[in-house]
């Protein structure tokens, strides 16, 4: 009942019909919710990623640009802004899109995609060891950058120092996690005459399960 006007309809439609393939339902949807909501960015970013199935990369830069002018909050400039990177990094106009993202930095939004993306610009630009300490510092806020920096392509030129840089980081988590173990195991031994034997049984659970 609380929903806007311009949340659902037309745009999930062709977003749906963009998924299928149907390019030209989808275009037809996007233009009939162009004239209904011309000053909603989704129509521009949805006409974007339809230029993109066209392999109409221009067209694709245009609506992105026009969702970003339509953007009313810094996270829709953010989102704009990371799809506009990503399309010059595609067509190879790397000092665009890097441009992209040092200006989503300067938004003061907590965007970690951006964060990623400007460590893949640093190690491209031969800055690795500012790249490798700041993907380190990002892993341990988000540790699904660990996965992401080891089988993104486009950080397979640097794989031999992103390794080293990885194998550091599971090291020391590795000897975090047995000095932990070695203080809770400590502690058990000390508790061990208190405890109820469900209470023994559930913490040799944990333990094989911690070990294995």
């Amino acid at each position: 009942k609380n929903r806007n006007q311009s949340e659902g309809g037309l745009i999930w439609l062709a977003q749906d019909s963009l998924r299928v393939s149907e390019l030209t339902k989808a275009e037809s949807l996007l233009s009939s919710a162009m004239d209904k909501h011309p000053l909603d960015y989704r129509v521009y970013v949805a006409s974007g990623f339809l230029h993109i199935e066209k392999n109409d990369l221009s067209k694709a830069e245009y609506y992105f640009s026009e969702a970003y002018a339509l953007a009313k909050t810094n996270v829709q400039k953010a989102f704009t802004l990371l799809l506009l990177s990503r399309l010059f990094w595609l067509v190879g106009n790397v000092d665009k899109a890097y441009e992209k993202i040092q200006r989503i930095l300067s938004l003061n939004v907590d965007s970690i995609d951006a964060m990623y993306q400007d460590i893949v610009f640093k190690f491209h630009q031969d800055k690795e060891k500012l790249a490798c300490q700041r993907l380190s510092k990002l892993i341990q806020e988000d540790r699904e950058y660990f996965v992401a920096a080891m089988i993104d392509p486009d950080l397979a030129p640097f794989s031999h120092i992103i390794g080293n840089t990885l194998g550091i980081i599971l090291d020391r988590a590795m000897q975090d996690a047995q000095s932990a173990m070695s203080d809770a195991e400590n502690e058990y031994v000390l508790s061990k005459v208190a405890l109820g034997k469900n209470d023994v049984n559930e913490i040799q659970l944990l333990r094989n399960k911690i070990d294995q």
